[in-house]
């Protein structure tokens, strides 16, 4: 093999069996959203790049679009959202990112070719099934228990002497209870209607606030949806059950003088089980409702104790 044919070789070789363009005669790209039509603020969107060359072929990107062209191949910007691995792209969860365009721009460009660009526009909708989370943290788990220990064997009768019993096992410690779930913290809802360009009526503006936490969302109120989850966290898992009781001592026979000698096996105890007890759950907070336009506060739940 000659060393043109070598190299050309090596640029198809990346690390995990991706393809490279590299030396490639690429002439365009095209890119694209895989089974997205429209996105929801906080959403995800699938890409696939596709390169054709000068005989035709063409190449897909990794990741969404199911080919082997490596990503690290394309210089990727977006405008309201970020770049993930692999072809994917994280949408702001902050609407306002979004509104003034009504979409998530992406371009992307062949590091190794110049002026081979692609350009590609995501709609932003808001019928969406939102959540804001607010629960508390859920408690610790309890401990294990531990396992009983053994008993002894009891010791053989002798001239003069009775054979004693051997010692039961010892009882396994029972498990430690999970701890309580942190309750969850006053929200502020803070509710409005807004006009955004691109899209037909009004939307919903719902302001969340927990301490120094803020969030915004957009919802169509035709179809769109906002839950808040302020639940008290679940309590920690409890212990699990302590060992079985230690074995009782071996059957012993008597050297001497059995007429006066005694045998008396040792008592087998199972140890107690450990208790598998759950952590309380924390105080529980309502949402506010989703049809409510006025400023409204969303109050705590009596701590579940």
């Amino acid at each position: 093999m000659d060393r043109s044919r070598l190299l050309v070789a090596l640029s198809l070789l990346t690390v995990g069996c991706g393809v490279s363009l590299r030396d490639r005669p690429v002439t365009a790209l095209e890119v694209g959203a895989v089974g997205v039509r429209a996105v929801c603020p906080g959403g995800r969107v699938p890409l696939a790049v596709v390169a054709t060359l000068e005989d035709g072929e063409r190449l897909v990107s990794r990741g969404p679009g199911g080919g082997r062209v490596v990503w690290s191949d394309f210089q990727v910007a977006i405008r309201g959202g970020s770049m993930e691995r692999d072809g994917y792209v994280s949408v702001s969860a902050d609407p306002r990112a979004t509104a003034e365009r009504g979409a998530v721009d992406v371009a992307v460009e062949s590091i190794h070719h110049a002026n081979t660009t692609a350009r590609m526009r995501v709609p932003v909708r808001y019928d969406c099934d939102f959540v804001a989370d607010f629960a508390g943290m859920d408690g610790p788990p309890g401990t294990d228990g531990s396992d009983g220990g053994d008993g002894s064997d009891g010791r053989d009768g002798g001239e003069g002497r009775d054979a004693t019993d051997g010692r039961d096992g010892g009882d396994g410690r029972p498990g430690m209870a999970g701890g309580n779930g942190a309750d969850a913290m006053d929200v502020v809802a803070e509710v409005g209607i807004v006009r955004v360009p691109h899209h037909r009526g009004p939307l919903l503006a719902v302001r969340l606030r927990s301490g120094a936490w803020s969030e915004l969302h957009y919802v169509d109120p035709s179809g769109g949806r906002l839950t808040i989850d302020a639940r008290g966290g679940d309590g920690g898992r409890g212990g699990e059950a302590g060992g079985a009781g230690g074995r009782h001592g071996p059957r012993r026979r008597l050297r001497h003088r059995p007429s006066r000698s005694r045998r008396r096996e040792g008592a087998a105890r199972a140890g107690h089980h450990g208790a598998h007890r759950d952590g309380v759950r924390g105080g529980l907070i309502p949402s506010a409702p989703r049809s409510d336009l006025r400023r409204d506060m969303v109050r705590e739940g009596k701590p579940g104790r």
